[in-house]
């Protein structure tokens, strides 16, 4: 069974109630889709749905913080898209036993701390964006591991950027633009021959390998990389 509720003017009140009314209409895919003003916290009694394969409650005002309790129950998931809340707490390792995930989508919240590799159990995963300003730490190498990635898109790491990115040669796009980055980038980025999209925060050579590569921007941030001379470049092939 789908359950989903697609009206963007719709008002419905406390979450906690709404999503437990819920529970008693979905036991298999629970897919509530964007701005339908649910607020409050998200009950736990959601892990009681083992044979979820969809979670999408985006763009609402929801709030709870990272519960391991989710993840362990919710195997079967091969969504997972809570943008646009008020979600904090860490991203916890047991993310890696969502192994059947496809999107991962995590941004425009208040989750904290750093990425873990367990991420990189990922296999199947096809879009990953966890452009949230209050993470920290590295990019994991284990990113690599993630074959199937198509969007990636990271915020507020340092470090290096690793060598296994150039493992991601099914992307498309690639978004680290608003980190605080340093030292060169892996020349492992030109086996990236998919790769159309690239905000990185400055211009390297290898670039120039990267034969379906359509736009190019490049932008003074954070970044401790190399700097462009000018601020944005727009590469057409």
């Amino acid at each position: 069974m789908v359950w989903q509720c697609r009206s963007e003017g719709s008002h419905w009140g406390s979450a906690s109630v709404q999503l437990a009314l819920l529970l008693l209409l979905s036991q298999e895919d629970y897919n509530l889709m964007q701005r339908n003003s649910l607020s409050g916290k998200i009950p736990l009694s959601l892990t009681n749905l083992g044979n979820i394969s969809k979670f999408e409650l985006f763009r609402n005002k929801l709030f709870c913080e990272s519960s391991t309790y989710f993840l362990t129950n919710w195997t079967k998931l091969t969504s997972l898209q809570i943008y646009g809340n008020t979600f904090s707490g860490i991203i916890p390792p047991e993310i890696g036993q969502l192994t059947k995930l496809e999107y991962l989508y995590l941004y425009q919240n208040n989750f904290s701390g750093s990425i873990p590799s367990d991420i990189g159990n990922l296999k199947v995963l096809f879009g990953l964006d966890l452009s949230t300003y209050k993470l920290s730490g590295p990019i994991p190498p284990t990113i690599g591991n993630l074959h199937n990635l198509s969007v990636i898109a990271l915020y507020q790491l340092t470090g290096t950027i690793p060598p296994e990115i150039g493992n991601l040669t099914s992307l498309t796009t690639l978004y680290l633009n608003i980190n605080h980055l340093h030292g060169e980038l892996p020349y492992t980025l030109s086996n990236l021959q998919k790769l159309m999209q690239c905000l990185i925060g400055e211009i390297p050579k290898i670039f120039a390998d990267l034969a379906s590569l359509v736009h190019l921007k490049l932008f003074f941030d954070d970044n401790v990389l190399l700097r462009p001379q000018f601020s944005v470049f727009c590469l057409c092939l």
